[in-house]
């Protein structure tokens, strides 16, 4: 399953996958117009662990967060994994606008934070 959304507040998008192939993730990429490489979130198959996560920046502010299941609201692991995820995300766009976090700038990447879990939630409950 994955979504490809415009965050409303920055210039970037954000491909959300959760529990599909290496093949099924490059050929979504070509949707958002990434090239594949050797990075770990190509590579999910080789990943033994039960639960595992990556995201990644490319070149022109295109975010990748991928998690190997879908995430299960009643599962404290998952959300946390997921939330882990996020926060890199909410990182990656910060750092491209100039904010790095202080406790002077904690509040916008709280909200941010706060924007991103609520869009994949309700993507979330949209499909499952």
């Amino acid at each position: 399953m994955n979504n490809i959304f415009y965050t409303a507040i920055y210039p970037f998008n954000i491909m959300i996958s959760f529990d599909e192939s290496d093949a099924q993730v490059k050929k979504a990429c070509k949707i958002l117009k990434v090239i594949p490489g050797d990075d770990e979130i190509f590579n999910f198959n080789k990943v033994k662990t039960k639960l595992h996560g990556r995201s990644i920046i490319f070149e022109g502010g295109k975010i990748i967060l991928r998690l190997n299941f879908i995430p299960d609201f009643k599962d404290p692991d998952q959300i946390g994994l997921l939330q882990h995820e996020i926060f890199h995300v909410c990182h990656f766009i910060m750092r491209d606008i100039d904010t790095p976090l202080t406790s002077s700038t904690s509040e916008p990447y709280a909200y941010f934070i706060q924007y991103l879990t609520s869009i994949i939630f309700a993507f979330l409950n949209e499909n499952n």
